[in-house]
């Protein structure tokens, strides 16, 4: 039953809950809430509102969400290969962390009946694997007492929910058939696979390790470049070590006549699959965003052991028509000790296209775009953030008349109007939707 029936990732998952955090007076089917980490915050998202920071946390590797009667959050993780929970208790009364018995592995909950109707009699459901069984609590024992489901040889507990016929359902894994879960690659015809173990891992032991300049042929802040490079064969893949402090950068396989098939793959140090894109022949790969604020491994293999690896060419933007950003305000954008920056302009009568470039940086940032009215400034105004000069259509954009603003998410996926990427360039467009003679204009962004 959806969400509970949604592709779930280690660090990223969903579940159904209601107006917010804390607030169950809407019921607890009111939306859908996603997880995520973004090292080191937890971070829970509404499926109309904006992220919220559960709590931080420095190398978490798996996540699951549940809510119980009241939206208390409640959140099962793995952290140093050890089991926890965060759960709001009662007895304290406030949130605590606990941690579980050594040997548990994918610990999943949730809440088992969301139904008003249900309320009283519902529970969220722990669940987990240990020494190869299926094991649950639950709350109305305050997840005191460890109740068997199944035993057998199981190696991972995927994801637990309601099902279509109002059956609680508890999906495993298997020693027998036991390919990695949903964060795994797709298919692709390599002995390589025969180097993947169970819930998503990948063995780094079996891998030729290196380092990110030595396989690419320049640092990950470096310039931007497209060659063939040796990248390991089908059975012993390469294992670029990257810092990514200063990262931010993206990085594909072109399409090139030097492999059929090929892979590349963002490892944690833990050997976690954090993200991958698969190439086959006759079309580049999708590009993979490299993580900031910590080290991790670029994977990369290919049935011939070469392929042409490319970072994205920010320079591919054409800035025709735009104006540098330090032309309008005066000063560079991230400028130490300015984080306002404001201006008042007369501008075409097609508007302005104002070229920024967001710096390197490792930690979770924003920007904020918009145009205060003023008596010279018609009341109608649009602005788009996007990365085409000139375009008032696509990105994300907003119509001024009665306030609001374009929000920008950095190192912070999914929580604003656009992801802003370090190192990329964007394009502010805004304009008058009636100029007048003597067109003003005013911009104010707010950068931090």
């Amino acid at each position: 039953m959806p969400p509970d029936n949604e592709v779930r990732q280690l660090l990223f998952d969903y579940e159904l809950g209601g107006i917010a955090l804390n607030d169950a007076s809407q019921g607890l089917e009111y939306q859908t809430w996603t997880i995520s980490y973004n090292d080191p915050d937890v971070i829970a998202t509404p499926n109309n509102g904006s992220g919220i920071v559960l709590f931080s946390l420095a190398g978490i590797t798996e996540v699951s969400l549940a809510f119980d009667q009241n939206m208390a959050p409640f959140v099962a993780y793995v952290v140093n290969s050890e089991a926890w929970y965060w759960w709001w208790d009662p007895t304290v009364p406030g949130q605590i962390h606990t941690q579980m018995a050594s040997g548990v592995i994918t610990p999943r909950c949730s809440l088992d009946d969301k139904r008003p109707s249900q309320t009283a009699v519902s529970d969220i459901i722990l669940a987990y694997i240990r020494s190869g069984s299926l094991y649950y609590r639950q709350q109305r024992d305050r997840y005191t007492i460890e109740y068997l489901l199944g035993t057998g040889a199981l190696a991972a507990l995927n994801r637990i929910g309601m099902a279509d016929n109002l059956r609680f359902h508890f999906e495993y894994l298997d020693d027998s058939n036991a390919p990695p879960i949903s964060v795994s690659p797709g298919e692709i015809i390599f002995p390589y696979w025969d180097n993947l173990v169970g819930n998503g891992w990948i063995d780094l032991s079996k891998t030729t390790k290196t380092t990110f300049e030595a396989t690419f042929g320049v640092p990950v802040e470096g310039a931007d470049f497209q060659s063939v490079k040796s990248i390991g064969g089908s059975s012993t893949p390469i294992a670029s070590l990257v810092n990514t402090v200063n990262g931010g950068n993206k990085i594909q396989i072109k399409d090139s006549s030097d492999a059929a098939n090929a892979i590349i793959m963002i490892v944690s140090m833990s050997g976690i699959i954090l993200s991958s894109a698969i190439y086959s022949s006759g079309s580049d790969s999708s590009f993979l965003e490299i993580p900031t604020g910590s080290d991790y491994y670029i994977v990369t293999a290919s049935d011939t052991g070469n392929a042409l690896i490319n970072k994205a060419d920010t320079s591919a933007i054409d800035l025709t028509g735009s104006v540098p950003f330090l032309s309008v305000f005066g000063v560079e954008l991230a400028t130490p000790g300015v984080t306002t920056y404001q201006k008042i302009l007369i501008i075409p009568a097609k508007g302005i296209s104002i070229a920024f470039t967001i710096p390197i940086r490792s930690d979770v940032g924003g920007m904020v775009f918009l145009s205060i009215e003023i008596a010279t400034i018609t009341s109608s105004r649009t602005a788009t953030v996007n990365q085409t000069v000139g375009d008032f259509d696509n990105g994300a954009r907003w119509n001024w008349g009665l306030g609001g603003f374009i929000k920008g998410a950095i190192n912070n996926p999914g929580t604003a109007d656009i992801d802003l990427i370090p190192g990329e360039t964007y394009i502010l467009n805004i304009r008058n939707d009636t100029p007048a003679v003597s067109n003003w204009m005013s911009i104010e962004i707010n950068y931090g």
